[in-house]
């Protein structure tokens, strides 16, 4: 994980020898929400540093009973992405800077189906194949309205 990266908040798997997986997180963070009307759309605004290897991550939503649910984007803004694996999304997009911001893909999660509800949002990234190289998820913003 690199916070302070100038290109914004990178969280990244290992490189060549990682083994694969897309149920385990290679760098992760969390936070609890209270989902409300108005308030129920998670985007997430990034970006990943290679034109030929993908990067995977995955939201994820656990409510107070420890039900736990993968979230499917439901709009994208990505050069080339689709759902892959075990709920992850699977994405290439190297366009974006804090210089062109509006360059940068966006993923939206709809959160209404947790209107009222406490809930833990944890994004992680995952080292969906073995393509010798680290992944990266380069976040410019999160945003939840």
């Amino acid at each position: 994980t690199e916070p302070f990266a100038s290109e914004g908040f990178v969280l990244k798997t290992r490189g060549s020898g990682t083994p694969v997986s897309t149920l385990t997180p290679e760098a992760y963070f969390y936070a609890k929400f209270a989902v409300q009307a108005g308030h129920n759309h998670f985007v997430l605004k990034c970006r990943n540093f290679n034109g030929t290897n993908a990067t995977y991550f995955k939201l994820t939503a656990i409510d107070e009973n420890m039900n736990v649910v993968n979230i499917s984007p439901s709009q994208v803004t990505a050069d080339d992405w689709s759902n892959a694996k075990d709920g992850c999304v699977k994405f290439i997009h190297q366009r974006g800077s804090s210089s062109k911001p509006s360059e940068y893909a966006t993923f939206q999660f709809d959160l209404s189906r947790f209107n009222g509800k406490d809930i833990f949002l944890s994004l992680g990234v995952y080292k969906g194949e073995d393509n010798g190289d680290e992944n990266k998820l380069c976040i410019y913003s999160i945003n939840l309205n």
